[in-house]
């Protein structure tokens, strides 16, 4: 037994041995291992061999590059004509809403009431009106149930009612765009967490029938696999009823799972929520309807509580980075409302800025410019690279916000490698923190517009296009564009679309 334990002291002490070499042979090696900076990437000569290189026509590209010093243009191609500009159109509503409505702008949410609050009990009715806030959320109508019995209503004795009607109401963003998607929501000026719930499903065991339920629950909105939908690869089909919004689940769908659906009817969702959530306060209300103006005018209506956004600037912000569409409509229409004091449609007030550009950058050629929203969820809208660089280069300079809150366009785009859609985008040393832009995508158009800071130290606006129109045509004329081919296809022009854009914007930055 000894020389058992002994033989194996000795081969411990020789494996032990055997590997502290090998260790010191590894850090020796670590130690020899020279540093070698970063070497960039070789670059093709120029833009129209860049261009060629990922498999675009001359006709798809656009772009302009122009001095913010000097004043001069320093590339071009294509600059003025117009290209679906998808989400980069986010960066006009942006400067129209900072230049109309002020950085500081916040908007509110009220509560009124109409009549006399006596021993915790409202005679009368209380209004929910809507301010078009782009990020109200749960936690805002929770804080206006918390002010509402503060003030000394626990409950009213008569109606409870909603009024969306600052902006004109609208079931989806793009009719055409797919009716399922979380990113195409109605439009309200009452519009809370934005518009949009989860449904969840699941199959009981053995098969049988399905269950779901959604986040945050709504009566109005069920699912149902009763029929197959002619939806092809559509997971979800909207229907109307008499309470809401009806989905129908594909039967080919997963036994369970969940999805963001829009939501179609926002006021009346966001009173539904703010009715449960007041109940959890100790403020009793009956089922929302939806009310007008004049059900609440006289000289016994008092506003019982209030919520105010947060500036506009930070709502920009957030807009510019996260590319929220919701969000960029209720800016939107609120610069629009601004400028006329009426309500309008989103074709309407996105005609109505269109129009307030034009007289704003009268130097500029705006015959190509057309716009339908204020998100860019179009594929008929339309834009040139010049129109953009006229814009970014106008506003170079300008502070929007209130003191110690005092933001420039620049600082409220997403950085290059860290914020946003360029989280993970010219993150090299060329170009990363030194690019500050918005990103626009849908199929068959790519767009990149913003702020570049060379190595030379020279100071730079851009705007840069890719679009293939004939295909994007043709995609949204085939009745199976959902399908799994006509998504890779689309999915690999788009890769190569932003990996071009990549690579123009680090030679630009390199070259100057």
């Amino acid at each position: 037994m000894a020389a058992g334990v002994a033989m194996t002291g000795r081969r411990g002490l020789a494996a032990a041995a055997l590997m502290l070499l090998l260790l010191g042979d590894a850090a020796a090696l670590r130690a020899e291992r020279a540093f070698v900076p970063y070497q960039p990437p070789s670059l093709p000569p120029n833009e129209a061999a860049a261009i060629a290189a990922h498999g675009f026509a001359p006709d798809d590209v656009g772009f302009l590059v122009h001095d913010l010093e000097s004043g001069e243009v320093l590339a071009a191609r294509n600059a003025g004509e117009a290209f679906i500009p998808a989400s980069v159109t986010k960066v006009a509503t942006a400067i129209a809403a900072l230049e109309n409505l002020g950085g500081a702008h916040r908007f509110t949410t009220r509560v009124a009431a109409v009549g006399t609050a006596e021993n915790g009990v409202l005679d009368g009715d209380l209004v929910l009106i809507g301010g078009g806030d782009p990020g109200l959320g749960a936690d805002d109508l929770l804080a206006l149930c918390h002010e509402l019995r503060a003030s000394g209503i626990r409950e009213i004795s008569g109606r409870l009612l909603y009024d969306d009607g600052l902006y004109f109401r609208h079931p989806a963003i793009e009719s055409r765009q797919p009716l399922d998607a979380g990113y195409n929501p109605g439009v309200s000026a009452l519009s809370l967490d934005f518009n949009r719930v989860q449904l969840r499903w699941q199959t009981n065991s053995g098969g049988g029938a399905l269950s779901g339920y959604s986040v945050p629950p709504l009566p109005g909105l069920a699912l149902d696999v009763a029929a197959q939908h002619a939806g092809g690869d559509q997971l979800w089909q909207p229907e109307q009823n008499g309470n809401g919004t009806l989905w129908r689940l594909s039967p080919r769908a997963p036994e369970g799972g969940a999805s963001w659906l829009p939501v179609r009817e926002p006021a009346s969702a966001a009173a539904q929520i703010f009715q449960r959530i007041c109940a959890q306060a100790g403020v009793r209300l009956p089922a929302p309807e939806a009310g007008e103006s004049a059900d609440y005018a006289g000289a016994n209506a008092w506003n019982a509580a209030r919520q105010d956004s947060q500036p506009l600037s930070e709502v920009v912000r957030g807009m510019l980075a996260y590319s929220n569409n919701l969000v960029a409509e209720l800016v939107g229409l609120a610069a629009a409302r601004s400028l006329t004091q009426q309500a309008q449609s989103l074709p309407e007030s996105a005609k109505e800025l269109a129009r307030w550009w034009r007289a704003r950058l009268p130097g500029t050629d705006w015959s190509e410019y057309v716009t339908l929203n204020h998100s860019g969820l179009s594929p008929d809208a339309r834009a040139t690279p010049s129109q953009f660089v006229a814009m970014l280069s106008a506003v170079d300079g300008r502070f929007y916000g209130s003191e110690g809150q005092r933001r420039s366009l620049e600082s409220l785009l997403p950085a290059a490698g860290l914020h946003g859609s360029l989280s993970g985008r010219l993150a090299n040393p060329a170009t990363g923190l030194k690019v500050w832009a918005k990103t626009g995508t849908v199929n068959y158009a790519s767009g990149l517009a913003g702020y570049l800071h060379s190595e030379g130290g020279k100071r730079l606006a851009f705007a840069l296009f890719v679009n293939d129109k004939a295909a994007r045509k043709a995609y949204d004329e085939d009745p199976e564009r959902r399908g799994a081919r006509m998504r890779a296809e689309a999915a690999g022009w788009r890769g190569r679309a932003k990996a071009l854009e990549d690579v123009l914007v680090e030679s630009w930055a390199r070259r100057w």
